[in-house]
């Protein structure tokens, strides 16, 4: 007997040398004409008994995860998914036997790290073995974040074949040794906070919230402050544009606008529909927050702390120890006043909804420091959700850099 459940892990990852959370897409296929007529291109992967005339099958996601049955009858090709996808060759073997690494000279993704983990801990560990079936699945995520953006918590789910019905403490005893075990096999730059069992209906996608924190940094009068690898976390603007000293008060204006449920289109990368078609751009923003300066601000991933108006070493930091230090940006900002002419000055940006679409945040926050440079009035955020109106539309703002942007929080719902 075969139970299916979820393995829920809490992740944290630095952006900076990946190509996002998932793998880029392969080029496409070339076009073939079928003997009908017809043309058809081969699928990136396809699922057991699968194929297209007139091509070589490609990858069999079933075999690649240890579960296809029908092995030389499997009209789709036992072949590594991944290897076949970054183009290093049709390779004999799977996925999920945990030999493949990959193409070193391929940027990564952040998603096929921890899965390339995963493989290697299950084909290491004899208690996991014992417990399952097969190798977990593939991840899904509860977002994707693009090439350079952040995270300091996302959640992605995996189902689990179980063998039989396991002890509750046995399945208990394997998810906290996973994060342990996961960490001999990761990257300093990802890391997984915690794993837990989780009921099959759960889904790490769904109608939760997801809190998004975008750091900006003014350089002040002297822009050679020691700022160290802050400067991998941040957006650190040029003090030769615009005023120096951002307009809070009129960012803050602009932010207003922009809570509720509106069309983001124009605050998107999301290309326009064409005439007659529809798209739904429509989302659902809780929160836009500006909050500065921020005193004092922990980047665990990248080992420092902001503080003191300059970067500061994680483990020697005196507001981290301290007990009445702040854990939330917007706590230490509200405590500290201004901040003194010429010194270098954090802000954050937060934005809290339920979806968001292609580098919306950052180009909420391109706008808010258009509006905080004094280069477009606070109103344009209105006009942009307003879109054409029956007359002619408002630029896109320009977007944000992708090191400033941190996925801060994941809200799906309780797990079982």
């Amino acid at each position: 007997k075969m139970v299916r459940i979820k393995l829920v892990l809490d992740l944290a990852y630095l952006g900076t040398r990946y190509a996002g959370w998932q793998p880029q897409s392969p080029p496409a296929p070339p076009v073939v004409a079928a003997a009908d007529g017809h043309t058809a291109r081969e699928e990136a992967g396809a699922e057991c008994g699968d194929a297209i005339t007139g091509h070589e099958p490609g990858p069999c996601r079933l075999w690649n995860r240890g579960r296809c049955r029908r092995g030389a009858g499997c009209r789709a090709a036992h072949i590594c998914s991944l290897c076949w996808r970054i183009g290093s060759g049709r390779l004999p073997h799977a996925v999920c036997d945990g030999v493949c690494q990959g193409n070193s000279e391929q940027e990564p993704s952040v998603q096929e790290t921890i899965e390339s983990a995963l493989r290697r801990v299950f084909a290491e560990s004899a208690e996991l073995q014992a417990l399952m079936q097969a190798p977990p699945s593939g991840l899904v995520s509860s977002g994707r974040t693009d090439r350079g953006v952040h995270a300091r918590q996302l959640l992605a789910h995996c189902n689990c074949h179980v063998r039989g019905c396991p002890d509750e403490s046995l399945l208990q005893a394997a998810a906290r040794m996973l994060p342990t075990q996961l960490a001999a096999q990761l990257p300093p730059d990802v890391r997984c906070r915690d794993a837990v069992w989780a009921d099959i209906s759960f889904r790490a996608r769904g109608e939760g919230k997801k809190t998004y924190t975008y750091y900006i940094i003014e350089p002040g009068g002297s822009r050679g402050a020691d700022l160290g690898r802050l400067l991998e976390g941040a957006w650190m603007l040029d003090a030769g544009e615009g005023t120096r000293t951002l307009d809070l008060a009129a960012m803050r204006e602009a932010a207003s606008a922009l809570v509720g449920r509106h069309d983001f289109l124009l605050l998107s990368s999301v290309p326009a529909p064409a005439d007659g078609a529809s798209g739904n751009t429509t989302r659902h923003v809780f929160g836009v927050e500006v909050m500065s300066p921020v005193v004092h601000e922990a980047f665990e991933l990248l080992g420092c702390c902001f503080a003191g108006g300059g970067s500061v070493d994680g483990k020697v930091c005196g507001c981290c120890n301290a007990e009445t230090s702040a854990e939330e940006p917007g706590e230490a900002a509200s405590a500290s006043g201004t901040a003194s002419h010429g010194e270098v000055r954090l802000t954050a940006v937060r934005v809290v909804g339920h979806g968001f679409l292609r580098h919306m945040v950052r180009r909420i926050v391109g706008l808010l420091v258009e509006v905080g440079h004094g280069r477009a009035p606070p109103s344009l955020a209105h006009e942009l959700l307003q879109g054409c109106g029956g007359g002619v539309a408002p630029s896109r703002p320009p977007k944000a850099p992708a090191q400033g942007l941190w996925l801060e929080r994941v809200e799906p719902g309780a797990l079982e």
